[in-house]
């Protein structure tokens, strides 16, 4: 298995050193000489990054100081890695794939392919697909999207008085993670090797197994019985076919959703294109692309006059602008885009007027451009699902 080649380091190292200290002196602490104010001033002392823990002294209003300190102390052993990971080596006290998956998806450990010594690192929920390769240690430097990043969902998933959370959520469907955790790794295996096609293939397969697994967990975590059923009911109205029992979960829940509307709804990726790319989409899969929309377009003015956002229609949903050198993907059309690609290109039938045909590019330069957007999609459901797991 090519996953057994990889391991995971950490790369947030100043971050971990400003917690370490901050530890180490509240330990010492105990008749509260220092206040928390001053306890942050001295362990940044000598550091230049960002604050990961900007709200220690709002935390001091609402909790003890051994609570505070718990909270760090958690945050420490299961948010950061101590030494590298053996991709499978779930021995490792605090091995949480969960944690893992998001950390990769944020760009703030490196995934390191041990057969080539190739570090990939990537921030694939706030940017688009980033690769680095033979990241030095003097290199090991995050820039300040990243550092938010972390922050946002250490505050997001982790809220002190819920120390176990999100370890109990792992705990409950190992088999799930781990095997989405690996999954993941064959993707950017391939993106290293600038094999796209073949992890576009693997973004596929996560695809496919998230289809009947997240609506699933969805209903389970939510407390309105009422709307659990109807919701339910709704998933399963095409005969539980897995790929439209997800798209009805994206229409009718994911896509609505307050906490995901305003970054998703009725938005779309738009894929700036160099000059390149521009020639291989237009030459390669403008057909497709104006079929696609001229097929989607009356349901999604349907849709949006009939759902709960009331979002404004449009001309065009999905569509290259040649003007511009763009490539639009509508956030209501991302599901049936992404199945719809990969049917035409993994199936080539006689009696189909239109099948995508490669004539002077390769699916490998085709999938290096649309690849980012398609895992930053499945990216965003995966932290609505983990979000929804503690609501």
């Amino acid at each position: 298995m090519v996953v057994m080649k990889i391991k995971i380091s950490e790369i947030f190292l100043e971050e971990k050193i400003f917690l370490d200290q901050i530890i180490k002196t509240l330990e010492k602490d105990n008749n509260y000489l220092i206040s928390i104010k001053d306890l942050v001033v001295l362990s940044k002392y000598g550091l230049e990054s960002n604050l990961i823990f900007s709200n220690l002294q709002d935390l001091e209003e609402n909790f003890e100081r051994s609570e505070i300190l718990e909270y760090l102390i958690n945050v420490r052993n299961i948010y950061f890695l101590d030494s590298d990971i053996e991709i499978n080596e779930t021995r490792h006290p605090h091995y949480n794939a969960i944690i893992l998956l998001f950390r990769i998806l944020m760009g703030n450990v490196q995934v390191i392919n041990k057969e080539y010594n190739i570090n990939i690192q990537s921030d694939m929920i706030s940017q688009m697909f980033q690769v680095q390769i033979n990241i030095s240690d003097e290199d090991k430097v995050l820039d300040n999207t990243q550092v938010e990043e972390m922050r946002n969902f250490i505050f997001e998933f982790y809220q002190c008085g819920e120390p176990e959370s999100i370890t109990s959520l792992y705990n409950q469907n190992k088999t799930f993670y781990d095997s989405l955790l690996n999954e993941l790794l064959q993707v950017y295996y391939y993106q290293s090797k600038e094999s796209y096609f073949s992890a576009f293939i693997h973004l596929y397969r996560i695809y496919e197994y998230i289809s009947y697994v997240f609506p699933l967990v969805y209903v389970r975590n939510n407390q309105v019985y009422e709307e659990s059923y109807n919701s339910l009911q709704s998933f399963f109205k095409d005969n539980g076919k897995e790929l439209s029992f997800f798209s009805t979960f994206i229409r009718t829940t994911f896509i609505q959703d307050t906490y995901i509307s305003e970054e998703l709804y009725n938005e779309d990726y738009t894929i700036d294109l160099t000059a390149e790319d521009f020639l291989i989409i237009k030459n390669h899969l403008l057909k497709f692309i104006n079929n696609f929309d001229s097929s989607r377009a009356s349901a999604n003015n349907k849709f949006l006059k009939t759902s709960v956002n009331n979002g404004l229609e449009k001309d065009k949903y999905t569509y290259l602008d040649c003007d511009d050198q763009k490539l639009h993907i509508s956030t209501l059309d991302m599901h049936d885009f992404i199945i719809l690609l990969r049917n035409k290109t993994c199936h080539f039938k006689m009696n189909h007027k239109d099948n995508i045909a490669l004539k002077s590019t390769s699916f490998d330069e085709l999938f290096s451009i649309l690849n980012p957007a398609i895992l930053n999609w499945i990216s965003n459901i995966l932290k609505y699902i983990v979000y929804k797991s503690f609501r």
